[in-house]
This record gives C-alpha cells, sequence and structure tokens, in this order.
C-alpha cells in the first residue's frame, strides 16, 4: 500500500483481494475483488456467475493495478487469469519463508 501511494499516478485503481492495508496506506480507489464492497461484484459471486463475466466486469473497470496471492510457484490469479495478457509484473513481496506474499501486476498502458 506504501509503495503504491508513492509510485502510482494520481486517479490510479488497485484491484485487490484483501483490500485492508492496501487500500488503507495506498489511498487508491480500489477493486474489492472479494465482492465486500462493490455490489455488482457482490451479486455476480453469490450467483455463481462464470469466471469469465466476474473477470469481464473487473476489466470493465479498467484496474491500474491488481495485487494478487502469490507463493512460490508464482502469482495466482485465481478467476482473474483471462486479465492476465493485459498486465505485466512489477514485484512480488514475501510474507514470511514460505514463499507466499503477494504479487503486483501493471496494465501494460500505465507504466
Amino acid at each position: 500500500g506504501k509503495w503504491l501511494a508513492a509510485n502510482a499516478p494520481a486517479g490510479a485503481t488497485a484491484a485487490v483481494w484483501d483490500i485492508g492495508g492496501i487500500g488503507y496506506y495506498s489511498r487508491l480507489r480500489i477493486i474489492d475483488l472479494y465482492g465486500l464492497t462493490d455490489r455488482t461484484l457482490a451479486r455476480l459471486i453469490h450467483c455463481g456467475a462464470m469466471d469469465e463475466r466476474k473477470a469481464a466486469y473487473v476489466a470493465s473497470r479498467r484496474p491500474d493495478y491488481i495485487v494478487t496471492y502469490a507463493s512460490r510457484g508464482g502469482p495466482d490469479f485465481q478467476w482473474l487469469e483471462p486479465l492476465r495478457g493485459q498486465y505485466r509484473y512489477l514485484s512480488h513481496w514475501r510474507g514470511g519463508p514460505d514463499g507466499y506474499g503477494l504479487a503486483l501486476f501493471v496494465r501494460k498502458r500505465v507504466m
């Protein structure tokens, strides 16, 4: 979150699984990928919408950044996988010695 606050352009949007610290520190517009603060995405998740439909909704919001979980096996885009080609890897923050953490991606036309 602090890195995004210092480096993201004003008005940028980030799609994030766990919005707490990133939303608080970054002060960016946040798309909550669990749908807790996004009514449309919450409905899609609750109704069991296909992954492609959820990904299309997030794509329509044009997030500048995606923060996703990562492990030793690499980033896990989960149902956002259809968007991966529109983003490039920027950084990985390890949460501990097990290799799990967060991966940061930026939309290819942002930076």
